[in-house]
């Protein structure tokens, strides 16, 4: 198959919506270069998860048709750091956590950190930034991968259950212990290949068709 990659435009330099304007150029290159929508499926983790799913909120306001499929890996779906695992997984978060409990301010701390300074000031609540705000209604059949010690767990869990509630195919897998974007870790854990394997999968049955 073809693959393409984007080389979309990065914060602090550039905000919102810098990187979304990118994606859809780069859909509409696809479109002016002979790929359909039933071809294209849509591969996108962490930050590029949260560019997917916008990506996809973005071209149903514009009433287009969606990519066949989509695979999310540990998305980032929610700029507000609204959900439990925030607080719950931010002592087993490798990756963003830190020692102890969080508290409210240690997430207001991480909240005002360049980390989220794609949001530049922008609402925060807007779903083409926080994509766990949008409506998924008439999405494609989607598949969703995180990590049980995120503190983004419930970013994913969020998205796969709103995307059930309106109706759409939506599979969401949780790695046991497992960390950030740990499917990217194909070779090195056996955790890692078994969900590298269902992506894979996912992949060609919807590619397949």
């Amino acid at each position: 198959i073809d693959v393409v990659i984007l080389d979309y435009k990065l914060a602090p330099a550039h905000t919102f919506p810098a990187a979304l304007e990118d994606a859809l150029k780069g859909w509409e290159w696809m479109m002016k270069n002979g790929y359909k929508e039933e071809d294209i499926l849509i591969v996108g983790d962490s930050a590029g998860g949260n560019l997917s799913l916008a990506l996809m909120l973005n071209l149903k306001e514009m009433k287009r048709k969606q990519p066949v499929a989509a695979v999310l890996i540990s998305p980032w779906g929610d700029m507000t750091a609204s959900g439990k695992s925030y607080f719950e997984n931010y002592n087993k978060d490798v990756m963003f956590g830190g020692k102890g409990q969080a508290k409210s301010e240690m997430v207001q701390q991480i909240l005002n950190s360049p980390i989220y300074s794609y949001c530049g000031d922008h609402d925060r609540k807007d779903p083409l930034l926080s994509p766990i705000f949008g409506d998924f209604e008439g999405f494609p059949p989607v598949l969703i991968t995180v990590g049980s010690h995120e503190i983004l767990m419930s970013d994913s869990i969020t998205v796969a259950e709103k995307i059930k509630k309106s109706g759409g195919d939506v599979t969401l897998h949780i790695g046991e212990g497992m960390f950030h974007v740990y499917p990217l870790m194909d070779k090195l854990i056996p955790e890692s290949k078994r969900a590298m394997k269902e992506i894979l999968e996912f992949i060609k049955k919807h590619l397949s068709k």
